[in-house]
């Protein structure tokens, strides 16, 4: 065995002695067939105890784990994983023993106590490693531990394996493990080049869409999101239109205009992305109020509408089909809308939906309508309408909500804090804030009350014209048919109770036309905003000589979502009666024999608005929140009342930056 050892150096004789070594080593492999795993271990560990260290080469281990892989299934027993991990405790310098069992467990489940095991007995050599530093975190991840992984896996130089389409693989999957499941750790150290990198190479739309939407409420510095948008905008996306497709989306619909043009422009030689559904309906839908329009072949259109490509995106043949719908509205002749042409502008304005609290919103509503457009001087007579439920209540809020509809209860000065904290939904919210959390949601558990036309129309102080319809009605038609198609899914259904109201301010045009007052404009407009500001009027007057348009409020994450938003909607006679026209859709949709379960899922929060303006090539504009201000009154109690037990929350906090600016804003 010396002697054996001694010629190691030697190149040609070292190759020779690794093939017989590892001939034999089968062969002994071969004779094992049948015997238990413990008897295959130890005939195994007698055999290699017979070299010495100098003897076992990376490849004659390599073909060692290759040969028991293939006789016993080590991928799918964990037994068999044991065996091998045994064997190699032997070599614990051995890299490629922990390489082969680690990488058997990217796709079957290792045992648990596998990675603590090998961090205990390889090595530091073999443990730095990049490849086996990488699958080792991987397994963290797998299991659910994530502290510390955000910075093991920034350790980690891309470059030592981006060679390795597997390693690769795992980087990607584990990145975006961290994102979703140790959000706060990964957007804490933030770095753009890692995450641009991986949306180059996750191939899910839908997960390209979440990652992307991150940047949009996570606490990332302002230069950081800059950094990433800059880079997204210089992506080459060969081999990937759908990428270029999702991207160009989230660039057009969250304002970065210049940075989806940088994008096409170095993507010119792969056109296929401009025929995704989804990017030519971002370039044509919607627009900011200001936006010059983004023209769109119409020979694209057509191929698009028809296009046989599978993609990914889960909405793909809807918006086909949404695209096809378009096409023909455009080629229809437009009708004739009642009062259109009159010299004077009128303008109805509808309150939809559940009147909660209006004593406490609409007089504030029609003092900022009344500054902004009425008056003989303005040339826009101003008439009021309520589309609402005889029975309604508070908003409930729920842990399944954006954590953003607490902000409200919050003192001012908080917001810029609670961004880095990660907090997505409600039910995370008890987690860092128990006693306000339980504070908040005892106090919008909802309260209910009736609705009274006096009551109204002494807020107001003007006549009003009212369609109010009750739930129980409601229920028994159409809300039933949704509550079928989607069992426990009360945002669908409120969706729908919402879309009702807004058919039956159909009722009060018709009525006014009917009186000889016919109407040319609407506003659509909840009836539970507070604290507006800004100028409707510039909106009006911006849009008024055009045909078929709608503003809308400016919501990003809702048009990411395939929506837009739907606090108030500023329309043309023609546009509002696709508005109006959405409550006679939805009938049709869930009356229908066999149903189409795709249209029908536009019943989702903000999508038929966006479905039926798109498909009536209605001119949609936005306006953003800090051109129009508004707010939400969910419930009769301020931020003021939560105080004292968010004070003693923030007290118990772990010190640091985030309970240094908390408690400054409670104290103030």
């Amino acid at each position: 065995m010396e002697q054996r050892s001694s010629a190691r150096g030697s190149g040609p004789f070292r190759d020779r002695l690794d093939a017989a070594l590892a001939q034999g080593a089968y062969r002994l492999i071969r004779r094992t067939v049948g015997l238990t795993r413990y008897a295959w271990v130890i005939r195994l560990v007698r055999f290699l105890a017979g070299l010495s260290a100098a003897d076992l080469s990376e490849p004659l281990l390599r073909r060692i784990a290759e040969a028991y892989e293939t006789e016993h299934g080590i991928a799918q027993s964990a037994a068999a994983q044991r065996d091998l991990l045994k064997v190699s405790r032997i070599f614990p310098g051995s890299k490629t023993l922990f390489a082969r069992l680690l990488r058997l467990g990217v796709n079957a489940d290792l045992d648990p106590e596998i990675e603590p095991f090998i961090r205990r007995i390889a090595i530091e050599a073999v443990l730095r490693d990049p490849e086996i530093a990488l699958l080792l975190l991987f397994q963290r991840i797998k299991h659910e531990h994530f502290a510390g992984a955000a910075d093991d896996l920034r350790a980690i130089p891309f470059t030592a394996i981006d060679r390795d389409p597997l390693l690769i693989d795992v980087w990607r999957i584990a990145s975006i493990h961290l994102i979703v499941r140790s959000e706060t750790e990964y957007f804490a150290t933030f770095q753009p080049a890692a995450f641009v990198r991986i949306i180059e190479l996750e191939r899910n739309p839908v997960i390209l869409r979440e990652l992307l939407m991150k940047l949009l409420y996570k606490p990332i510095a302002p230069h950081l999101i800059a950094e990433t948008i800059e880079r997204l905008a210089t992506r080459v996306f060969d081999g990937a239109p759908e990428n270029f497709a999702v991207v160009s989306f989230f660039l057009m619909t969250c304002g970065y205009l210049s940075e989806a043009a940088q994008l096409e422009s170095v993507n010119t030689e792969f056109t296929q992305g401009r025929l995704h559904p989804l990017y030519l309906r971002a370039k044509l839908f919607p627009l900011a109020l200001g936006d010059a329009p983004r023209p769109v072949a119409r020979a694209d259109l057509e191929r698009a509408s028809q296009d046989p490509d599978p993609w990914y995106w889960p909405n793909a043949d809807l918006l086909r089909a949404e695209i096809g719908a378009r096409l023909a509205t455009s080629s229809a002749p437009e009708p004739t809308a009642p009062g259109v042409g009159a010299g004077r502008t009128h303008l109805l304005v509808a309150f939809f939906g559940q009147m909660r609290f209006p004593a406490r919103t609409l007089p504030g509503i029609k003092a900022w309508i009344d500054a902004n457009v009425s008056g003989p001087e303005r040339g826009v007579d101003v008439s009021y309408g309520v589309a609402t439920w005889r029975e309604t209540g508070s908003k409930v809020i729920t842990p399944e909500d954006s954590f953003d509809y607490l902000l409200p209860y919050f003192p001012p000065g908080c917001e810029g804090a609670l961004r880095r904290l990660g907090l997505a939904r409600v039910a995370d919210a008890p987690r860092v804030f128990p006693r306000f959390a339980e504070r908040v949601l005892e106090s919008l558990a909802g309260t209910s009350d009736v609705v009274s036309e006096a009551e109204i129309e002494g807020l107001l102080k003007t006549d009003v014209h009212f369609a109010i319809g009750r739930d129980a009605q409601f229920m028994a038609d159409t809300g039933s048919l949704i509550a079928d198609f989607a069992p426990g899914d009360r945002h669908m259904l409120n969706q729908g109770r919402m879309l009702d109201r807004i058919g039956a301010v159909g009722d009060l045009v018709e009525h006014l036309d009917h009186a000889g007052r016919p109407v040319t404009h609407l506003l659509f407009i909840r009836p539970d905003l507070h604290q507006l500001a800004g100028s409707l009027a510039a909106c009006l007057d911006r849009m008024k000589p055009e045909r078929n348009w709608a503003v809308l409020d400016q919501d990003h994450l809702a048009e990411l979502m395939e929506g837009v938003g739907d606090r108030y909607i500023l329309a043309d006679r023609t546009a509002a009666a696709h508005v109006i026209g959405m409550r006679d859709k939805v009938r049709r949709l869930f009356r229908a024999v066999p149903r189409d379960p795709l249209a029908c899922s536009r019943l989702t929060p903000h999508q038929m608005l966006a479905s039926v303006l798109f498909e009536a090539a209605v001119d949609v504009r936005t306006v953003s929140r800090s051109e129009i201000r508004w707010d939400f009154l969910r419930a009769t109690v301020t931020w003021q009342d939560f105080l004292p037990a968010l004070r003693a929350d923030v007290e118990g906090m772990e010190e640091g930056p985030v309970k240094r600016d908390l408690l400054a804003a409670v104290s103030a």
